[in-house]
């Protein structure tokens, strides 16, 4: 009878122990002799209990903190206008085309005109295309949603192994899948433009890990020129070059010093296009926006 009481007592101070962790001296009065090293033993494992939640949740803290560390740090050396950095691109298989209004004759006759005199950035790509001032010729795949403002037109030249022309080149592009190569332009031979997205979404025309100031492909577009061996840049191409960078400036708002050669933002491995005038590119980009300004002037 004397053992169950005691055995009671022990179960009874037991919950008292594991929720307060009271000493095993304070037991020794309400207990025999021969209960207290089970209270002491039992004492310790609720200690080390209560010892092991509070390290779990302390290591549940430096976790979170550590991955908010994280987080705060990348914003900081990425900053507000970088998000493009942090993001991986879902790219599209088509960029999705513009809603425009049939345009008649008279109207496409008059767009291409304007397009000619640099005064065409009110014309959105399907616009052009509509007037016949762009070809169309869709990538398949390579295209992104922007995440950035565009600030930069890359001029490249496309150096194949073998003499191709535009639309050869793109079909080439859009055999690799969801996510391969491209430009928003390729200007062929013979002066035809060849749209494969509109510029208001991106594609890969560099290679973001290698290019500098702070050129990328989220907030630039691509000019491919079609040129490869000893071929000489075209006069047809060179006119249809300079009219579609001054369109593209006017329509983005993009600076003359923000215009660049692949090789400029990319040398480590790049140096197109190749053989390229700028001085004669400047001299005729600068011709055409004279022109440009006379004709809003008389206009």
């Amino acid at each position: 009878m004397q053992l169950n009481r005691t055995i009671l007592a022990a179960l009874s101070l037991l919950t008292m122990a594991v929720s307060s962790v009271a000493p095993a001296e304070a037991l020794v009065g309400r207990l025999s002799s021969h209960s207290i090293g089970a209270v002491r033993r039992l004492q310790q494992a609720a200690t080390r209990t209560a010892h092991l939640r509070s390290h779990g949740h302390k290591t549940a803290s430096r976790s979170r903190g550590a991955r908010a560390l994280r987080l705060a740090l990348l914003k900081h050396k990425h900053g507000k206008g970088s998000r493009h950095l942090a993001h991986s691109p879902s790219y599209l298989w088509n960029a999705p085309s513009g809603q425009d209004p049939l345009l008649d004759d008279d109207s496409k006759a008059m767009i291409e005109q304007q397009f000619r005199n640099g005064n065409s950035a009110q014309y959105s790509t399907s616009s052009l295309i509509q007037s016949n001032v762009f070809a169309s010729c869709p990538l398949h795949g390579g295209v992104f949603k922007r995440h950035a403002t565009v600030k930069n037109i890359v001029l490249h030249s496309t150096e194949t192994a073998r003499v191709a022309d535009a639309q050869r080149i793109i079909s080439s592009w859009n055999n690799k899948g969801l996510r391969h190569a491209g430009a928003q332009f390729v200007v062929d031979r013979d002066g035809i433009i060849y749209c494969t997205a509109d510029p208001v979404y991106g594609t890969t025309h560099v290679d973001n890990r290698r290019t500098r100031l702070g050129v990328n492909n989220d907030n630039s577009v691509g000019i491919e020129i079609v040129r490869t061996g000893t071929q000489e840049y075209s006069a047809a191409q060179m006119t249809s070059v300079v009219c579609l960078v001054r369109y593209l400036q006017d329509r983005f708002e993009v600076a003359d010093n923000h215009i660049f050669g692949h090789g400029q933002v990319q040398p480590s491995d790049r140096s197109d296009p190749v053989n390229f005038d700028w001085q004669a590119f400047a001299a005729d980009k600068q011709v055409l926006t004279r022109t440009a300004f006379a004709n809003k002037v008389d206009g």
